[in-house]
C-alpha cells in the first residue's frame, strides 16, 4: 500500500460525534477558503458544525492534513454522510484559474491511497451528488479522476549467467511501465540496499537511465556480496513517481546455472 505523510491533527469540535459511516465513495471539494485546517475547523464550527465536514484537507503546498475521522459520519455532502469519504482541497476554484502541481499530486495519491485502503471504485465531485459548483468550475476534475483511475505497474524481466567477465551474475530488464513511474530501485532477496538505480534523468553515475527494456547487468550485489551457481534470488522492483512515492512493484526469482 502506498504510505503518505498524513499529519494528523487533535482539531477542537463542539459536542459528540456520530459514529458508523461505511463509505463506498470519495467526493471532492473545494471550500472557498485560504488557510490551515484548524482555521477551516474553527470556521465551520461557527457556522453550526460540530467540526471540519470533511476527512482530509490538502493544502495548495500539497500538505496532506487529517479533518474528521472516516469512522464518524460526516458533513461534506448532504444525503452522503454516512457513505463517503470528503476530500478538501485548499482554495475558491470558481476563482482559481489553475492548481499547483504539488497540490493535485498530492490529491491523486492521496485518493488512490483512500481507493485501496477502502475498498472504493466511485469518485466524483460534489456537484455529481447535489446541487452546487463545488470543487468549482475551474477545478482540473477531469485530470484529477483520470490520475487516480490510472493503473500504475512496472514490468520486469531478466536472466542470470554462470559466466559474465569471469563471474556469476544477474540481468535486470525494465521492460514497461506506467508513465507517472520516473525512478526504479530494485533490490536482491531481503538486502536493505538497492543493487539496481534507474531514473528517467540520472542524477550521477550510480544510476541507469530509465527507458522501456533497458537491461543492467551486475555480479556484485550491494555490500560487495556475488552470487553463487546454482542459487536462486529473488529480485523485487519498486517504481516511484515524482513525490518520491512508490506506485508500482513486482518481483522476479532467477536462477545462476550450474
Amino acid at each position: 500500500m502506498i504510505k503518505l505523510k498524513i499529519i494528523k491533527t487533535n482539531l477542537n469540535r463542539i459536542g459528540s460525534l456520530k459514529w458508523g459511516n461505511k463509505p463506498n465513495k470519495i467526493i471532492i471539494h473545494h471550500p472557498q477558503f485560504y488557510g490551515g485546517v484548524e482555521e477551516l475547523n474553527n470556521l465551520m464550527i461557527n457556522m453550526g458544525y460540530s467540526m471540519i465536514g470533511y476527512n482530509y484537507y490538502i493544502r495548495k503546498d500539497g500538505s496532506l492534513w487529517e479533518g474528521r475521522l472516516v469512522e464518524a459520519i460526516g458533513a461534506n455532502c448532504y444525503g452522503q454522510n454516512s457513505r463517503s469519504i470528503g476530500v478538501c482541497f485548499e482554495g475558491d476554484y470558481d476563482n482559481d484559474r489553475t492548481m499547483p502541481k504539488a497540490q493535485l499530486n498530492s490529491g491523486i495519491e492521496l485518493i488512490k491511497y483512500l481507493m485501496k485502503k477502502y475498498s472504493i471504485e466511485e469518485v466524483e465531485g460534489h456537484r455529481a451528488y447535489y446541487n452546487t459548483s463545488c470543487p468549482g468550475r475551474y477545478f482540473p476534475l477531469e485530470e484529477l479522476l483520470n490520475g487516480v483511475k490510472e493503473h500504475s505497474y512496472i514490468s520486469i524481466d531478466g536472466g542470470a549467467y554462470s559466466n559474465y567477465k569471469g563471474m556469476p551474475a544477474l540481468n535486470l530488464i525494465i521492460r514497461d511501465y506506467s508513465k507517472d513511474i520516473l525512478r526504479v530501485f530494485a533490490w536482491v532477496d531481503s538486502d536493505k540496499k538497492a543493487s539496481w538505480a534507474f531514473d528517467i534523468k540520472p542524477p550521477n553515475s550510480n544510476y541507469t537511465r530509465l527507458f522501456k527494456n533497458i537491461n543492467k547487468v551486475i555480479n556484485t550485489r550491494n555490500g560487495g556480496f556475488t552470487f553463487s551457481k546454482g542459487a536462486y534470488y529473488k529480485i523485487k522492483a519498486k517504481g516511484y513517481n515524482d513525490m518520491g512515492r512508490v506506485v508500482a512493484e513486482n518481483q522476479i526469482v532467477l536462477k545462476v546455472l550450474d
